[in-house]
């Protein structure tokens, strides 16, 4: 990375990695921002490189985009996205995978009877 880049340039480049990365995996402006705990509204100036973010945050977007840091701070404009070729499915999956490491097998179990009950509710 260049290490002479601006404070602006470089929240610019975040942005577009994280709006590029955000759209390729399916995920909503709405969805990312609540997975973050942040305003839909904050992560909007993000993307716009109108707003920088703090490292906190930085290492959440890396992890529910699943790329690291460095990634999110390149100037990545014309290379692949590590994930390009992920379904929306795929992504969601494995974002709901890393949202729930660290659960107990009772926190699993009752997540998956959740999603079990909706699935039946969704048939009727």
């Amino acid at each position: 990375m260049d290490m002479m880049v601006s404070k602006t340039d470089l929240r610019i480049r975040v942005g577009n990695n994280v709006r590029i990365l955000r759209t390729e995996r399916g995920l909503s402006i709405d969805v990312l921002a609540r997975l973050l705990d942040i305003t839909p509204g904050y992560l909007g100036l993000i993307e716009r490189g109108e707003r920088g973010t703090n490292a906190l945050t930085l290492v959440k977007l890396s992890k529910l985009l699943e790329v690291n840091v460095d990634y999110l701070l390149s100037d990545s404009a014309g290379k692949e996205s590590p994930h390009k070729n992920d379904t929306a499915v795929d992504i969601k999956l494995k974002n709901l995978i890393s949202l729930t490491s660290g659960y107990t097998e009772t926190d699993l179990d009752f997540i998956l009877d959740v999603v079990k009950g909706y699935s039946q509710a969704k048939a009727l």
